[in-house]
């Protein structure tokens, strides 16, 4: 009984030191970042809210099955066979018209975007595995070819929507650092970007309905969703997440980032639409 209770208990000595200092897990907010945090209108007593309630309670019961199939990356959803795609090539994806917009869908949530000669890639996840482990989690599918940092083109900047590990990748982000300089985020993301070593001053933070200028002719609206983050087990909520619009000056795209149905779909369709194309993901 005491080999038993002392194994357990080193097991979660290490859990716990693990959860406590892995670098995937990113950073935590703090002095003016964690200030501005505080004054957004949804964060009460140390959490972001949504727009309107949105109940995420599950039992424990539930869960514990749920957090099992992932880490194994089983489940229904695996496809049965290969999946088919196109090999990214740069030459392809240049476009001959300043006035057409172009699309590459990586997978999931993963999304590079050309906006009136501005190529903005969103929520890039290039791991084998969306998790804070290498060797357990939900796993990519089998794909013919994979994306990869180095096969991309110039990139004008990074927009992330939110922290969850299938959209905010730490093995991708430490090969972006050396070969993309901005970067735009919701509110609180940008610790787990400088404690990956980013400079700050690369990073612009953002919270719902605010605008900020890419370049001359596009503009960046970090807009609303319905969701939550999170990277540890104590941190649910500890960052914004949002849905973005970028605005050219003929053009216009909507990306929802991961959220659920919400009534701000309306307001962000009345305040920057109608838009040319979205990204409902």
């Amino acid at each position: 009984m005491y080999i038993i209770l002392s194994v357990i208990l080193l097991i979660a000595l290490f859990v716990g030191i693990y959860f406590n200092c892995a670098p995937q897990l990113g950073g935590t907010a703090s002095g003016e970042r964690l200030k501005r945090m505080q004054n957004f209108q949804f964060y009460e007593n140390g959490s972001f809210q949504n727009t309107i309630e949105t109940k995420m309670a599950i039992s424990f019961g539930e869960i514990l099955p749920l957090m099992w199939k992932s880490l194994k990356g089983e489940g229904d959803i695996n496809p049965k066979q290969q999946i088919e795609v196109h090999e990214f090539n740069q030459i392809d994806y240049a476009l001959t018209s300043s006035e057409e917009i172009g699309i590459t869908w990586f997978g999931h949530s993963s999304v590079l975007l050309q906006l009136e000669g501005s190529s903005i890639l969103i929520d890039p996840v290039f791991s084998e595995r969306s998790s804070m482990f290498s060797f357990i989690g939900p796993k990519r599918f089998d794909f013919q070819t994979y994306m990869s940092v180095d096969k991309l083109p110039k990139i004008d900047a990074v927009v992330i929507s939110h922290d969850h590990y299938d959209h905010l990748d730490y093995e991708t982000f430490l090969e972006l650092k050396n070969v993309v300089h901005r970067y735009y985020v919701p509110l609180g993301v940008a610790a787990h970007l400088i404690k990956w070593g980013i400079p700050e001053n690369e990073i612009a933070e953002m919270e719902w309905w605010e605008e900020t200028k890419l370049n001359e002719q596009t503009t960046l609206a970090c807009t609303p969703s319905r969701h939550f983050s999170g990277r540890g087990l104590t941190n649910r909520n500890s960052t914004l997440w949002s849905s973005w619009v970028f605005i050219g000056e003929n053009k216009k795209v909507y990306f929802s980032g991961d959220s659920g149905y919400t009534p701000e779909f309306k307001n962000i369709g009345e305040k920057y639409g109608p838009f040319d194309f979205a990204m409902m993901v």
